[in-house]
């Protein structure tokens, strides 16, 4: 890690406080060391987010709110991932989707929509869901760089 990128890091700890965290009992799918991030938001970059490892500098992933891209989408949380996270309502959550930038000619964005992050928004408990509807996309494009 560089020394910048340290330095960096060490003052967004210090100012995110322990109320803003957002907090996997589990871990994300992959990371399961990693449980506790917070939400970064530049405005320059809306509707996109950053959700930032609190315990892995080089960890981020780019998030956006599904709904804004795709306002038909209505993800059907299951009772027992909404307990986990202590809410009896998906009305009470945060829910993002993460996305994927492709390398492809032309590049691409795709975000996951099969398997959002929910997060209650009053504790900051979260976790990411694996929704059973068959119809949904699991992951669907979001942008694409038109070619010259």
């Amino acid at each position: 890690m560089s020394s910048q990128v340290s330095s960096n890091f060490e003052a967004l700890l210090k100012r995110v406080a322990p109320e803003n965290v957002v907090r996997f009992e589990h871990g994300l799918p992959g990371f399961p060391t990693d449980k506790q991030f917070v939400l970064l938001q530049n405005p320059d970059e809306r509707p996109f987010v950053w959700l930032q490892s609190l315990n892995t500098p080089e960890l981020a992933f780019v998030a956006t709110s599904p709904f804004v891209l795709f306002p038909e989408y209505r993800p059907d949380v299951p009772e027992q991932d909404l307990a986990a996270i202590d809410t009896p309502s998906s009305e009470e959550t945060l829910i993002l989707s993460l996305v994927r930038i492709f390398n492809s000619v032309p590049p691409e964005l795709h975000t996951n929509l099969k398997a959002p992050i929910v997060i209650n928004f009053r504790t900051f408990a979260a976790r990411q869901v694996i929704l059973a509807n068959e119809a949904m996309y699991s992951e669907k494009a979001i942008y694409r760089v038109k070619p010259v």
